[in-house]
């Protein structure tokens, strides 16, 4: 008898060893290895050439440049004024507070030193710019780690190391994509809920949690419509959560009385609760709509303030307070505001076609826009299972077999019952758990219990939690999936939590964990140079080339002889101001023409050029994927004008052109065009050719 109490007294012993030392994981220092993935992230981040995807550049910057530079750039289809499909304020938050930053400190340059034609305004920065502002966001996902681990007692070290490695971290997330946008308020999102969880068993306010979800849920949509997918299963969650707390708050123990008071408080706390969340997603959507309808021209605030005027014209503001009736007469004035004629007649048909046609909604016009297979079809038609069996696996490698793992893991204990025992003990997680002060009587190890198990119990999140992450994977594949344009990057808000669910099985000293690590690392070093070096790497140095060696030189000269013309009709001589404006109209007419074009290589973003916009004498053609013919016949209809040909090929130099010679003049290293693969290694490059009147 005495042997089982020692025994009964070491296990427990040994349980608070265990808790303490969990709940002490704070302290845990983080692995050299982190510090190093910080560094090569911003780095790589900022630095690298390659070239994902159009959106990365048409989303955002090449918008937002337009105004704030002054830049002639390429409006996409989605900011059209007749049915914009993306709202104004992500681009303008991603890439148009980086150009504001840039923007001023050239007005503190000029300042102070004096305008010596010093200018930080030039390709380099501005491609680098937004990206170090993207870099800084992305390490919101790290301290993210770090909060959920903590508040469930485990060790954030390895997810941390798992999170900052991922090639989707370093190059995806260093971008000015939509998708990223997505993903960081995907991560938010439920970062906030699970935190959401501990506030409510603890009792704790939760009254900015309930404004800020409702605000993240508005932003999300607005940011992609898809938002909604991979929210679906939070919501459901964070619902299930308000419920439970209305119910579950008192004790059976208590009073009848006291137990009914403690439940309508909560009831009433609980209806709150879901009312913030509501003010918080309407007054974000509201401020979404009023700037996008103001951007995109739906919006006439003139009107709108020219009937505000007519509406208050009847109140005479200025006999305000000159006598004792004037707060009556004020009030009687303004009671007849609702029988103003423009008041009035106002119907539900008003309204409503009032609101159609002065304001826009760009989440519902993507929606309604990806509903049309034959709008899809323009952007490419993929099979449904895309998503799963090739964008999935080329997104996140290996964690899409820990992820079939942890299905199976959760089925497994579903099965044996304990689902519903780790749902029942969740209510007291934190009471057991935060504070160390008792031990789950339900989680005790057995003396049957392996060593392998032990250290998989503690290195788990509760059974609900993963069931959470699991269907927040599984929600967004399988709603993504139903469409039938299909890109890897649409899959990107899924890292996070796959990041959560998954670290655990790079714990275990056995060989296959080490395989797993060993692949996790290979398959990361490929991608990250893949698609952040060679991947249509050529394209954005060779427009930072073009923009100071070409484009810089031209608008110097043109401002020059400009700056001369207006000296010149500022002088009282006529004769020589009509002989210097001959010389000048020679001189102007003598700036060639500059025809840039690119072949099969990406759509250039024309940002980078810094092109003005009143700068006529300069053009950007984007050939796409043409053959060479089309090629040809439009260098020999250019007359006139430098052309500049920017391929991945060398055939442009064996073509016969009329009275055209094209020459090789420089070449950018590495770069690849899928599509127009080289022949040789040495040819891996983006070639510049200058073709030349005979």
């Amino acid at each position: 008898m005495g042997k089982v109490n020692n025994k009964q007294t070491n296990i427990k012993n040994n349980n608070f060893k265990k808790i303490n030392r969990l709940n002490n994981v704070s302290n845990f220092p983080l692995p050299n290895s982190y510090y190093i993935s910080i560094l090569i992230r911003f780095i790589i981040g900022v630095l690298a050439i390659g070239y994902i995807h159009p959106d990365e550049y048409f989303q955002s910057p090449e918008i937002t440049s337009s105004f704030m530079f002054n830049f002639k750039t390429f409006t996409p289809w989605e900011f059209s004024d007749s049915n914009p499909c993306r709202s104004v304020v992500i681009p303008l938050f991603n890439s148009g507070i980086p150009f504001f930053i840039l923007k001023n400190l050239q007005k503190l340059v000029d300042y102070f030193i004096g305008n010596n034609n010093i200018s930080i305004i030039n390709g380099n920065t501005i491609l680098m710019a937004p990206r170090i502002f993207m870099v800084l966001l992305s390490f919101s996902l790290d301290y993210y780690i770090v909060l959920i681990c903590k508040s469930y007692n485990l060790s954030y070290r390895k997810s941390l190391s798992i999170l900052s490695s991922c090639w989707l971290i370093i190059i995806f997330h260093s971008r000015t994509f939509s998708n990223t946008i997505e993903s960081l308020l995907v991560a938010t999102l439920l970062t906030l809920v699970l935190l959401y969880r501990k506030n409510i068993y603890k009792g704790e306010n939760t009254l900015l949690k309930d404004l800020l979800i409702g605000m993240i849920v508005s932003c999300g949509i607005f940011a992609r419509f898809t938002f909604i997918f991979f929210a679906t299963p939070l919501g459901i969650y964070l619902l299930y959560l308000l419920l439970q707390s209305s119910t579950s708050t008192s004790s059976t123990s208590s009073p009848p009385s006291l137990r009914n008071t403690r439940k309508s408080k909560s009831k009433v706390s609980c209806i709150f609760s879901i009312i913030l969340i509501i003010f918080g997603f309407l007054a974000t959507s509201g401020f979404f709509i009023i700037i996008d309808s103001i951007y995109f021209n739906y919006l006439d605030h003139m009107k709108l303030i020219s009937d505000f005027n007519t509406i208050t014209s009847n109140i005479n503001t200025s006999d305000l307070f000159l006598s004792s009736n004037s707060t009556i007469e004020i009030i009687n004035q303004i009671s007849n505001i609702p029988k103003h004629p423009l008041v009035s007649n106002l119907n539900s048909i008003q309204i409503i076609s009032f609101l159609k046609n002065n304001l826009t909604y760009t989440p519902i016009n993507s929606f309604l826009y990806n509903l049309d297979v034959d709008n899809l079809s323009d952007h490419g038609i993929h099979n449904r299972l895309t998503h799963l069996f090739v964008n999935l696996p080329m997104m996140v490698g290996p964690l899409v077999l820990l992820f079939f793992v942890e299905i199976i893991s959760i089925l497994k204990n579903g099965s044996n019952g304990n689902v519903n025992v780790t749902d029942k003990d969740s209510h007291h997680h934190y009471d057991h758990h935060v504070d160390g002060s008792s031990i789950k009587k339900n989680h005790q190890p057995s003396s049957s219990s392996s060593s392998s198990s032990s250290h998989l119990r503690k290195e788990v999140f509760p059974i609900s939690i993963r069931v959470l992450l699991v269907s927040i994977i599984g929600f967004g594949l399988f709603f993504l999936s139903l469409a039938p344009h299909q890109e890897p990057r649409f899959l990107l808000p899924l890292f996070f939590p796959l990041a959560l669910l998954s670290y655990r099985y790079f714990y275990f000293n056995k060989k296959s964990s080490k395989v797993l690590l060993v692949l996790w690392i290979l398959f990361n070093m490929i991608l990250t140079i893949f698609f952040g070096f060679v991947h249509q790497g050529g394209v954005t140095p060779s427009l930072v080339y073009i923009g100071s060696k070409i484009v810089k030189p031209q608008q110097q000269q043109q401002l020059f002889i400009t700056q001369s013309n207006n000296n010149i009709n500022n002088t009282n001589i006529n004769n020589n101001k009509t002989r210097h404006n001959e010389n000048l109209q020679k001189s102007n007419s003598k700036l060639n023409n500059i025809t840039i074009m690119f072949y099969h290589t990406y759509m250039p973003p024309r940002y980078l050029l810094g092109i003005e916009k009143q700068n006529e004498k300069i053009n950007l053609v984007d050939l796409g994927g043409k053959d060479i013919n089309s090629l040809k016949n439009l260098v020999e209809d250019i007359k006139g004008s430098k052309i500049f040909i920017l391929s991945p090929t060398k055939t442009i130099l064996y073509q016969q052109y009329n009275d055209k010679i094209c020459q090789l003049t420089e070449s950018f290293w590495p770069h690849l065009t899928t599509e127009d693969p080289p022949q040789s290694i040495d040819e891996l490059r983006l070639f510049m050719f200058e073709c030349i009147d005979l």
